[in-house]
């Protein structure tokens, strides 16, 4: 009992939210700090991008800009090597109760299954929470930093490692993923999963009983009419290798009502095709 109270203590001291400080992590701020800053506080990164830390009570993923608005790969005006996101996943799972956060300043959006995203649009933070216990952390640009985004922007940054034809294919996935959720094709969307991900994820081992199992529950009754991808980073992991970071604005249909919202999501190439790994996680605006 008392090295579940250290752990939570811990996670008080270094999380901002117990504090309601949502703009920050240990100093390290979107839009403001670098990779100079993270590294004079973790070190170097692992994978050949160098921004990802495994460490012994939580992973966190690093992204950051490739250059700003002139360069033409970014969206935001900021420096390249300028953190944009980060998330962290604590090895210890705190309950969201004991934080002890003032839920009134966070705005709830439903996700898949029972899962919540507690989001502070203003701060740019959100919280992945499942069954009470928090799972994430995510901090991005805040609303505050509106005026930092490129004018008139209306294309995609790309790391700079990903080939022209490789962009092309992750925009035409992405597309199908929309396709399939429009014409609730569920059997398509299910074969858009990389196999091993769904089989972990989802209560279903065939593509039949997968939609048998989206309809009857309701799990994917938000659908989607447009996803437009904002910025596409590759990344190293240690399970998939190869890892494809998409992050957009998505308007989507649920309960008669169009909604317009951020969300980031996952692929990777296995064969010679892409795969999901990853469901359209909220994040702030």
């Amino acid at each position: 009992m008392q090295a579940l109270r250290l752990v939570i203590a811990t996670f008080i001291f270094l999380l901002p939210c117990a504090s309601f400080d949502t703009r920050g992590w240990r100093g390290i701020v979107p839009l403001r700090s670098t990779r100079a800053d993270v590294e004079a506080l973790l070190g170097r990164g692992t994978n050949d991008c160098h921004c990802s830390y495994y460490q012994d009570d939580m992973n966190i993923f690093f992204v950051y800009s490739s250059g700003d608005c002139e360069s033409g790969r970014s969206v935001w005006n900021i420096a390249p090597d300028t953190v944009i996101r980060f998330t962290i996943y604590p090895k210890e799972k705190p309950k969201l109760s004991d934080l002890h956060i003032d839920e009134s300043k966070f705005e709830k959006k439903q996700d898949i299954g029972d899962a919540l995203i507690y989001v502070d649009r203003d701060g740019g933070f959100s919280m992945d929470v499942q069954q009470g216990a928090v799972m994430s952390y995510s901090y991005g640009p805040s609303a505050g930093d509106e005026y930092l985004r490129c004018p008139g922007y209306d294309g995609i940054s790309f790391s700079s490692s990903i080939p022209t034809e490789l962009r092309k294919r992750l925009l035409a996935r992405l597309n199908q993923y929309v396709e399939c959720s429009l014409a609730r094709d569920f059997e398509k969307q299910y074969e858009l999963y990389l196999p091993e991900f769904s089989a972990k994820m989802f209560p279903a081992k065939t593509k039949r009983e997968f939609a048998d199992w989206a309809r009857r529950s309701g799990a994917f009754n938000e659908m989607w009419l447009e996803f437009k991808p904002q910025s596409i980073d590759e990344t190293d992991d240690k399970t998939y290798g190869k890892l494809y970071e998409v992050f957009g604005l998505a308007r989507t249909l649920r309960e008669g009502m169009v909604v317009k919202s951020y969300r980031k999501t996952q692929l990777v190439m296995k064969g010679k095709e892409l795969y999901f790994v990853d469901l359209f996680q909220l994040v702030p605006l």
